[in-house]
């Protein structure tokens, strides 16, 4: 979805070729150093983010130019549960690239025009988990728009995705490689065809917002061999590699004839540990959950995208709170004593619109659910406080049923669904209010990173008849590690809340 005043095609394309994207190694959070002693790939995992800073520009041929002022890329590392339809529908990993720059186009006279770039796609691989190598396997990208204006997705696959994978450690200087790559879709109704050629040139350091590395230097030059297109530039770029962590820096190289000038990514912010070693907890099964006793605490930190079609991104950060509160409440439809659970939410919203004008909100929110203990410590939701902006907001509303998100022990395939009709109680009587019907599904186990370590958790599923979807990662041991909610209607992203510290024991 991109939208600037003028598209010189240089981002564009070059962004579009992140394909060999990185490599590096695990760790725990720390400090950068200046040594290349390292011996494995990083193993990407589901949850990991790396963020980088855009800067630098092109002057054209005619002396106007394209400047960037500032602005992110954003890789995401999801698993989808998706398959290479042309390479024996191996499962692949997802990698989505988030991008949002803010610029300005200057013509010969000296006059700028604000330009707004906001793109969005999708790289798909696979990883060895011993060795770390990736194997590059496809890509969804945005090719055009409908007479609505929504974005026309189309997704090309690899026959052979190892031969479009850079390089892997170990790295020699003075290495090059050739590629022939060919892409498709599935049904082979659009190909693109190309030659990858790569040289590691030297060892250097490299100073970025997150640290100085000494890194490799890799040049890469990407040409097409399309019939109507062959032997033009598509990319011209060097990559910083520090292995331990990945890529530190790109910089793009202009690919028109006559322009000059460098496009940078420079990596300012991941949650990929590095150097120090992390502790990842096995998704154990103990004989029941934490218990929600008064004065149990768990902070969770917010952060996420949302893009609209027109441009605009917000940018979310912030933190959610729950606090189990002494002291109890009787559910009058139930006729149940119940516990309260405070949840306190601080949410920043960085808006840019398609100018490049930011503004930024913050909202705090505070408001209060009823529960009871089941069944191994289940809680079972009876009740809440009515949401902010509605007619009922503040008040004590009930359940006619506890609403328990899932029993335990969980099982993968599990799902269950269960109507719920809510009520306020209004001088002796229950007043009907509306009904909502979840359905919770156990889909798998998987990796999850947070602040805490990296919990082996079970990813579940929650859909209700309103439209409300989250995905929630969920460790036995701690509960909720994490969860996911999709952008609104209209845009692209989501917003992860994912837990930072708890004085709940969980070791």
């Amino acid at each position: 979805m991109t939208r600037w005043t003028r598209v010189p095609g240089y981002i564009a394309l070059c962004l579009m070729l992140l394909a060999t994207w990185g490599c590096g190694g695990d760790g725990g959070s720390g400090t950068a150093v200046n040594s290349i002693a390292v011996n494995k790939n990083v193993i990407y995992k589901h949850g990991d983010m790396i963020k980088y800073a855009a800067s630098g520009g092109y002057t054209h041929a005619d002396g106007s130019k394209m400047q960037i002022t500032g602005g992110w890329l954003r890789l995401d590392i999801l698993d989808e549960g998706l398959t290479n339809p042309l390479n024996g529908n191996v499962q692949v990993m997802s990698m989505t690239e988030a991008q949002s720059y803010d610029g300005l186009s200057v013509d010969t006279a000296g006059n700028s025009t604000p330009l707004r770039v906001v793109n969005y796609l999708y790289r798909y691989f696979i990883q060895d988990p011993a060795t770390g190598t990736i194997e590059y396997q496809g890509e969804k990208l945005i090719e055009g728009y409908d007479n609505t204006g929504a974005p026309i997705w189309r997704t090309y696959w690899f026959q052979r995705p190892l031969n479009y994978v850079q390089y892997q450690l170990p790295l020699t200087v003075g290495d090059t490689r050739q590629i022939n790559y060919l892409k498709s879709t599935a049904d082979a109704a659009n190909t693109h065809a190309g030659t990858l050629n790569t040289v590691v040139e030297t060892e250097e350091t490299v100073t970025v917002p997150l640290g100085t590395f000494q890194a490799y230097r890799m040049k890469y030059v990407d040409t097409s061999t399309d019939a109507a297109t062959n032997g033009s530039l598509v990319s011209d770029r060097m990559q910083w590699i520090y292995p331990e962590l990945g890529i530190v820096r790109f910089d793009f190289n202009s690919t028109t004839p006559g322009d000059t000038g460098t496009f940078t990514l420079a990596m300012e912010q991941t949650n990929i540990p590095y150097l120090a070693g992390n502790k990842t907890f096995a998704a154990a099964d103990p004989a029941t959950l934490p218990p929600n006793t008064a004065g149990n605490s768990t902070r969770y930190e917010r952060s996420g995208f949302y893009m609209g079609t027109d441009g605009t991104v917000d940018e979310i950060s912030g933190w959610f709170t729950m606090d189990v509160l002494s002291g109890t409440v009787v559910n009058p439809v139930m006729n149940k004593t119940l516990n309260t659970l405070l949840e306190t939410h601080y949410t920043v919203d960085k808006q840019t619109d398609l100018a490049g004008n930011v503004t930024s909100t913050a909202t705090q929110q505070a408001f209060k659910r009823y529960f009871y203990i089941g069944a191994k410590n289940a809680v079972a939701f009876a009740g809440d406080t009515g949401a902010a902006g509605t007619a009922i907001a503040g008040q004590q509303i009930w359940f006619d049923a506890g609403f328990v998100p899932m029993p335990y022990p969980y099982f993968i395939g599990e799902t269950q669904t269960q109507t719920i009709n809510v009520f306020s109680w209004v001088n002796g009587a229950a007043t009907p209010l509306y009904s909502f019907t979840p359905t919770m599904s156990v889909a798998k186990t998987i990796k999850v990173d947070t602040s805490l370590g990296t919990f082996n958790c079970y990813l579940m599923t929650y859909l209700d008849t309103n439209g409300k979807t989250v995905e929630q990662y969920s460790y036995p041991a701690l509960g909720v590690a994490k969860f996911r909610y999709p952008a609104p209607a209209g845009k692209i992203g989501y917003m992860d809340v994912t837990v930072s510290s708890t004085n709940v024991s969980y070791q």
